[in-house]
């Protein structure tokens, strides 16, 4: 489980500040200088990330199509996907602690996880620079053996939604993300004769509909 791994690579860590760099991804040489020199030049700000080049083999893939907010309350945007690449990632260690890290029984989406529960009560940073060489298209990552990962962020959000994670319009949110998923899902599984899982999604969503 990714969220095992890096968890157990922050307790052995003794620094101020945490990142994280999967195995795919490359860091550029400028990194962690440039990002620890963007907290403390914004002492307020405790995560920040940064613009990533993303790499399926040889060719670069455009992000033309991107459309969201990089910095400050980015909760609205980081509710529709993982928005926040792990390996872009610096937190200060205290803020990490205070999440209790990525969630361990989440094969994938744990740092969509985690990126909510943060987003939710704190602003982010972000460094308008690649400086990230995101890897993608081999057959042993994760999204590769499933081909969609859609699942694992339903998941996501109905745990933090059972639990009581949101509040608020937050959580008005989350609810009407999560039923847009389900919706989704569940129309996907139809059409591909699975209907008893359709209907189980239909059910959720119908449970947190506004």
């Amino acid at each position: 489980m990714p969220g095992k791994v890096r968890n157990a690579g922050a307790r052995l860590a003794t620094g101020e500040y945490l990142a994280f760099l999967d195995s795919d991804d490359l860091w550029m040489p400028e990194k962690l200088a440039r990002q620890i020199a963007f907290f403390e030049e914004n002492p307020e700000i405790q995560i920040c990330h940064s613009r990533e080049i993303w790499r399926r083999g040889e060719k670069v893939v455009s992000q033309a199509g991107q459309r969201h907010r990089h910095s400050g309350n980015i909760f609205a945007d980081a509710l529709k996907k993982c928005i926040i690449g792990p390996s872009t990632v610096m937190m200060r260690r205290e803020l990490f602690e205070k999440f209790g890290g990525f969630r361990e029984d989440l094969e994938i989406a744990e740092d969509y996880e985690l990126w909510l529960r943060i987003t939710a009560e704190y602003p982010v940073g972000y460094i308008d620079e690649p400086l990230v060489v995101k890897r993608g298209g081999h057959a042993d990552q994760l999204s590769e053996r499933y081909g969609q990962i859609e699942i694992f962020r339903i998941r996501a959000l109905l745990l933090n939604l059972e639990k009581g994670t949101f509040q608020g319009e937050q959580c008005e949110q989350a609810a009407r993300e999560l039923v847009r998923k389900c919706r989704i899902y569940a129309q996907g599984c139809g059409k591909r004769g699975k209907n008893e899982e359709a209907q189980r999604y239909r059910e959720i969503a119908q449970r947190y509909r506004t």
